[in-house]
């Protein structure tokens, strides 16, 4: 019976790969301002937008994107940057600090860019769909923890004891 259930589940996968392999190939084939087009699509309807507002938050949102992306191609080195001591036992001093200023120039231009984009959404969209929209997780391991600090009381008391 185990056994039946096991190779059942490993078929059932087994069949699934090709679809997710399909998926993630057009993904990569995806041009920049295709992929934009989706992200915007899909955070539209994410924040339950009617016709008229995706027609105001659209064009916006795509500037904010598109902007967010040249914000990292024009500092690719800042991105290649081992975070957390990753990588670091290679190199220099000097290379070390240079990494970290450009990282942090990188963080301080998305912020410059997220405050801009945050004064023009703000007449689209209300508060609630602005909470959603930037405090949206961002890549894997996120588990949707808002960046603007909305911490759970349990979370703060665990990182006041980490700090002591």
């Amino acid at each position: 019976m185990m056994k039946k259930m096991f190779l059942g589940a490993a078929f059932a996968l087994m069949l699934a790969m090709p679809a997710n392999a399909q998926r993630n190939q057009n993904a990569q084939n995806m041009s920049p301002e295709q992929a934009i087009e989706m992200k915007t699509n899909r955070m539209a309807k994410r924040l339950m937008l009617d016709d008229a507002t995706t027609a105001k938050f659209a064009p916006i949102y795509k500037e904010y994107l598109t902007e967010l992306q040249n914000c990292v191609k024009n500092c690719p080195n800042a991105a290649n940057c081992p975070a957390n001591g990753q990588k670091c036992t290679a190199m220099t001093d000097a290379d070390i600090e240079k990494c970290m200023e450009q990282r942090f120039d990188m963080q301080q231009k998305k912020l410059d860019i997220r405050k801009n984009y945050y004064k023009k959404l703000k007449s689209v969209l209300n508060m609630k769909q602005m909470q959603t929209l930037f405090c949206a997780p961002a890549g894997p391991g996120r588990n949707g923890q808002c960046p603007l600090g909305n911490k759970k009381p349990a979370q703060r008391k665990q990182m006041k004891r980490n700090m002591q």
